[in-house]
């Protein structure tokens, strides 16, 4: 009963899986590279995964935290 209510509440606090908790950290990596750069993010290169790149690079964020983020289009919907 008690693992059962310990899993419920883990889905309800991360839905989306445990890489969703990572969305803090590149939240904060975005807006410091923002900071640094005139207040733009990341952009202009081949891809938007490419662009996010970019904060690895300049060692804002682990190579491990942009494994599995992806962009999400809304273009069209």
């Amino acid at each position: 009963m008690l693992a059962g209510g310990g899993f419920a509440y883990y889905n309800w606090k991360f839905p989306f899986g445990n890489s969703h908790c990572c969305i803090i950290g590149m939240m904060s990596a975005l807006r410091e590279y923002a900071d640094s750069h005139n207040g733009r993010f990341p952009d202009g290169e081949s891809s938007p995964e490419a662009s996010l790149s970019l904060l690895y690079k300049d060692q804002l964020i682990e190579p491990y935290t942009l494994r599995g983020m992806t962009i999400f289009s809304t273009d069209g919907l």
